[in-house]
């Protein structure tokens, strides 16, 4: 195959594994993004790409698996350069002051973007909610209301998403630890809301599986 028809396939390839990927099959997704990584010839921008992807699914699939000898973080850990350390890899080791440096120097970053494509805006809100993750839940209320702001101004015209709801889930769980139990309340009953409507979405790391999962059982 000539060079464009490799890249074309690749982009077939990696498309079918991020829509695997947002439906939960993280095994599939699996298949999909180890196929990607072992293209030979690939642009560097994309090999960064098909990196930090597979490194995001092995935190997913560690998370499944329950493996106590952590095979997959392992998996995950040696495939990315120092450079590109991942935040989700960090949290998952229990070490969120590593993850916060990598985030705040994001952050900055974001702030030089004049226009924000639709990966640029996604980016955008999963680097608040992985930063409101880093911080005891005392500290941390500020990121994930940053978090629903600009799902709010990137999406205007559009129903909540699912990730509002975990948002959501969060803000409750706030009021409940200050003693709002009104405030509580009305945060669960918009979480409701909108989980009534949305199924679990897997795009952003974490959300639909160990975030969701964590703040469930904080409110039991």
């Amino acid at each position: 195959l000539q060079g464009d028809q490799v890249q074309l396939i690749w982009d077939q390839i990696y498309c079918v594994g991020r829509v695997m990927r947002g439906q939960g099959d993280f095994e599939s997704a699996r298949i999909c993004f180890e196929q990607c990584f072992k293209t030979y010839g690939m642009r560097k921008s994309k090999k960064i790409i098909i990196q930090t992807a597979l490194a995001d699914l092995y935190c997913e699939l560690d998370y499944k698996s329950q493996d106590d000898q952590r095979y997959h973080l392992f998996q995950a850990r040696s495939l990315l350069e120092p450079a590109l350390e991942s935040v989700g890899i960090n949290l998952r080791e229990g070490r969120p002051r590593e993850a916060r440096k990598s985030l705040e120097e994001l952050l900055i970053l974001y702030g030089g973007i004049d226009s924000f494509d639709v990966v640029d805006r996604l980016g955008h809100v999963r680097l608040y909610i992985a930063l409101a993750r880093t911080y005891p839940d005392g500290q941390s209320e500020s990121h994930w209301r940053n978090a629903l702001r600009l799902n709010a101004e990137y999406n205007p015209s559009e129903e909540e998403v699912f990730t509002c709801a975990i948002i959501y889930l969060h803000l409750s769980w706030f009021s409940y630890c200050s003693g709002e139990l009104s405030g509580a309340q009305k945060m669960y009953a918009c979480a409701e809301k909108v989980l009534h409507r949305r199924r679990p979405e897997y795009l952003l790391p974490g959300v639909g599986t160990y975030v969701f999962d964590e703040i469930q059982c904080k409110l039991r």
